[in-house]
């Protein structure tokens, strides 16, 4: 059976857009930018999986996950390279330990496709440096919301495409 590539993340409930907005503030965006085809999110975990045990695995990590729900805040950001050419302008939030607590349990139950180690964050798109024009300003970045646990399917660089599930909160 065919396996497709799923994602568990956190996405916010009342800002949604302004994540899009703060995104479109940068030009000569690479080949990831969040928009019509991408969610904002913050990945929990991305996995393979068949079709036909989304629902059991996704039930599985709903009863083991308290927080269903958690409020995020971010004030700093980040510039990440893997090869040196093409960098990722991410948003970090201020407290980590409560997703890398749910990050851990999650691990548990689905076989991660990243193995190092867990770096919650935001990502708003990707650039290669000498075509970077930046509109950003730092206060622009000053967001809060609360974020609420999905299930959903991501593409081969981590957009999160589509909602599948939402955690129901008891």
């Amino acid at each position: 059976m065919e396996k497709k590539k799923y994602i568990i993340a956190f996405v916010p409930q009342k800002n949604f857009n302004k994540y899009n907005k703060l995104s479109k503030k940068k030009i000569n965006i690479h080949n990831y930018q969040l928009g019509i085809y991408s969610i904002p999110h913050v990945t929990i975990a991305q996995f393979y999986l068949e079709k036909s045990r989304v629902k059991d695995i996704w039930l599985d990590v709903c009863s083991q996950i308290p927080q269903k729900h958690i409020s995020l805040s971010f004030k700093k950001t980040s510039n990440v390279s893997f090869d040196g050419e093409v960098f990722w302008f991410s948003l970090i939030p201020e407290q980590i330990t409560p997703l890398k607590e749910i990050h851990t349990i999650v691990s548990q139950i689905v076989r991660s496709i990243r193995t190092d180690e867990y770096d919650p964050h935001l990502t708003l798109f990707n650039y290669i440096l000498t075509n970077l024009e930046s509109k950003l300003v730092q206060s622009d970045i000053f967001m809060r919301d609360t974020f609420e646990l999905v299930l959903g399917i991501c593409d081969e660089v981590g957009q999160l495409r589509k909602i599948l599930i939402k955690a129901v909160v008891h």
